[in-house]
């Protein structure tokens, strides 16, 4: 793996430009930490990428790499992609189809000048690292998907590289397969100790692999923080939708909030302009009424339903859209009932606001 000495990790302020989109963005990362660039199509995370690979010069800011400008914008210092100490594990690998494994993950040592026979070495040991010492010989087609992307893997690290970025590294992966890849890939990432960068858009990835998520979104920074912060205040509707949690905007008073359409009795004594976050797992759904007054309670009417290892979130339309989180039994029964109409009921314990 890497060395420890001198380190300092990425320090990046990247303002580059495609075509007409503009991306303003800045991100630091630790050695030893990943860091997930999530965000909505077109928002910039490929641009993130690609600017930390040397593939697209950046048109002010920096990025240095353990106190080493990589990038320093025009008439700054500029070093090459090949020339960085930069490895990259591309959507779809890239993997040379007409060379062995072995081959594969040995070029990126021969490119650099190591010997046939030190490149075969290294490059057998860093395949015996991820699992796949008895498939040295094969090529990238005799390979399934979750070992194709391992040997990308080996490749990215065998240079021993200070910055390792992953362009959605599970996307080509079917869903039977990304589950073990994920938790194999999480281990080979502990066990690296440099910088290291995940573009995705899949929440689940981000959740499982990263250390901290940088949410883009129109090519600057929306949000930053670990999962449990960004659950616990999301600044938009996106950033709600990716961590699993309802999301609403009003004006609070007397322990009140009126959300458009609806008033909510909160625990929380705020006041203004506020965001609300509700729990789907908070929100309690019946077919009639229910008794009591410690809670909020409206009606809503079903507006879908989606079936996940056990659970079911239903989507609700009514004063607000909300989704509720509750057993596949409990979704079956509110199926079967007579009555289009459902009731929402929510504690005002389990409603959580902020400022704006």
């Amino acid at each position: 793996m890497t060395g420890s000495a001198a380190r300092s990790g990425l320090d990046a302020e990247v303002v580059a430009r495609v075509g007409r989109f503009e991306l303003q963005a800045e991100l630091q990362v630790e050695p030893g930490e990943t860091v997930a660039v999530v965000g909505p199509n077109g928002a910039g995370k490929s641009t993130v990428l690609r600017a930390l690979a040397g593939l697209l010069p950046i048109e002010a800011g920096h990025i240095a790499l353990d106190g080493v400008v990589l990038d320093g914008g025009p008439g700054g210092p500029f070093v090459p992609p090949h020339a960085r100490p930069v490895g990259v594990v591309f959507q779809d690998y890239l993997l040379f189809p007409h060379l062995s494994a072995l081959d594969n993950v040995a070029f990126g040592l021969r490119s650099r000048g190591a010997s046939r026979r030190t490149a075969a070495a290294r490059a057998r040991t860093w395949l015996e690292r991820v699992g796949l010492d008895e498939h040295l010989d094969r090529r990238p087609g005799e390979l399934s998907g979750g070992q194709a992307q391992r040997v990308a893997l080996a490749r990215a690290l065998v240079t021993e590289p200070a910055l390792l970025l992953l362009d959605e590294p599970l996307a080509a992966l079917d869903a039977t397969t990304r589950a073990g890849t994920r938790r194999e890939l999480r281990r080979q990432l502990e066990a690296y100790d440099g910088v290291r960068v995940l573009v995705t858009h899949d929440p689940l990835d981000a959740a499982a692999l990263a250390d901290r998520l940088v949410v883009v979104d129109g090519g600057r920074v929306a949000q930053a923080g670990t999962l449990d912060e960004l659950t616990a205040r999301p600044r938009s509707r996106y950033v709600a939708d990716l961590v699993g949690i309802n999301l609403l905007s009003g004006t609070a008073a007397d322990g009140r909030v009126d959300v458009g359409g609806l008033v909510l009795t909160v625990a929380e004594p705020v006041s203004g302009e506020v965001l609300v976050t509700i729990p789907p797992a908070a929100v309690a759904l019946s077919l009639t009424r229910p008794a009591g007054v410690a809670r909020n309670v409206w009606p809503a009417v079903l507006d879908g339903v989606e079936r996940m290892a056990g659970r079911a979130r239903v989507q609700l339309r009514g004063p607000v859209s909300i989704v509720a989180e509750i057993t596949e039994a409990a979704a079956a029964e509110l199926a079967a009932g007579d009555s289009s109409e459902i009731w929402v009921a929510v504690k005002a314990t389990e409603i959580s606001v902020f400022p704006a």
